[in-house]
This record gives C-alpha cells, sequence and structure tokens, in this order.
C-alpha cells in the first residue's frame, strides 16, 4: 500500500511541476506578445504590428530548454527583419 501512495505521490508532484512550467512559459509568451504588439504599434509606427506577437512568442517557444544562442539568433533576426526601411 506505500508503495501506491508513494506513486501517487510522485506523480502529483511530477503534474505540478509540469504545470507550473507551462504557466511559467505562457505567461512569458503572453507578456513578450502584448509587449512586442504595443513597441511595434506604438514605436515603429507599424499600421499593422501583425508579425510582432508571432514571433516573439515563437521565440519564447524556441527558447525552451535554454537555447540562448538560439533565442539570441531568433531575436536578432526579427528585430532586423521588422526595421523600416529594410
Amino acid at each position: 500500500m506505500n508503495a501506491v501512495v508513494d506513486n501517487t505521490r510522485r506523480a502529483v508532484r511530477e503534474a505540478y511541476e509540469r504545470l507550473r512550467t507551462y504557466f511559467i512559459v505562457a505567461l512569458q509568451a503572453g507578456l513578450a506578445a502584448g509587449l512586442s504588439w504595443s513597441i511595434a504599434s506604438n514605436v515603429l509606427h507599424n499600421p499593422q504590428p501583425l508579425f510582432a506577437p508571432a514571433a516573439a512568442v515563437g521565440t519564447i517557444a524556441a527558447a525552451i530548454g535554454n537555447r540562448v544562442r538560439r533565442t539570441a539568433e531568433l531575436l536578432a533576426g526579427v528585430i532586423l527583419g521588422g526595421w523600416p526601411g529594410t
């Protein structure tokens, strides 16, 4: 009976950790999307800033697993690609 209780506790703990990780990623993605929309619209004066939130969420998704170099490359590409006149 103790093995069943231990397995159940472990499963609940693992599920909690997964949900916590997903919540953090979802929160980061939401904030990144909102900030990118605001910056593209208000700072860069883009009349249709639809790509900015998608790029921000894609960057957050690519960053899962501590891929810092990949994140930096994506951010640089988004910044250079979205710069007016390029």
